[in-house]
């Protein structure tokens, strides 16, 4: 994390060349099994045991170096990283940048993970957009009232810069899980003319937090 992106570059270049160096050795001296691809109409040969393992070890390891190479700036970071912090206090851990096809597949998000959730932030405002909890339990069931205070509750400490009073509600429930959704209807989330942007809150009986998402600050 405390390297810079040329640094970065050079490292992943280095663990690249590496790994083809290792692999081209492994594949003549370590342990393979060779199988026919009937597409191609060859036999090729495929890593097993220490070998497989070191594989994927090695690759992860380039993964990640790319992953951070591609992540925002370390300021830009650090105020995602403030914004989570204010909700759930504890390490935050960058995972990586991409876009969500089921949100703006324009828009590049960047997840984090804490110790409770995984998180996906709009970097450029800051703004989280969606949590998933980890281990949510849904053994116990809620009344709708107490939650929906509840759910109003999220909405307040996650996204205070955004009234909701004025949007379209809508309720729901499934198994102990309830789901409170407010939506912006006169403005589009997609180009599908259908989907509109919202904020939505999944709360287990107790009124802890399973899910949210808020899709207001993508909307176009």
């Amino acid at each position: 994390m405390n390297l810079s992106k040329d640094e970065l570059k050079q490292a992943i270049k280095r663990a690249e060349d590496e790994f083809n160096v290792w692999l081209s050795a492994e594949m003549k001296s370590g342990k393979i099994i060779k199988y026919f691809d009937p597409g191609q109409k060859v036999f090729v040969g495929g890593l097993i045991a220490e070998s497989s393992a070191l594989y994927r070890w090695k690759w992860a390891y380039i993964v990640r170096l790319s992953a951070l190479y591609a992540a925002p700036e370390q300021d830009l970071m650090r105020l995602d990283i403030q914004n989570i912090q204010r909700i759930e206090p504890g390490e935050v851990t960058y995972i990586g940048r991409s876009a969500n096809p089921a949100y703006r597949v324009d828009i590049d998000l960047t997840t984090y993970e804490t110790a409770a959730a995984r998180y996906d932030v709009y970097t450029e405002t800051h703004e989280v957009i969606e949590i998933v909890a980890k281990s949510p339990a849904t053994d116990t069931a809620g009344e709708r009232a107490a939650l929906e205070k509840r759910a109003r509750e999220w909405v307040t400490l996650i996204s205070p810069g955004w009234n909701i009073e004025n949007l379209a509600f809508t309720y729901n429930e499934k198994v102990n899980v309830y789901f409170f959704r407010w939506t912006d209807t006169s403005k589009p989330l997609l180009d599908d003319g259908r989907t509109h942007p919202f904020i939505q809150v999944g709360l287990n009986g107790n009124g802890e937090l399973l899910t949210y998402y808020n899709t207001l600050p993508l909307s176009r």
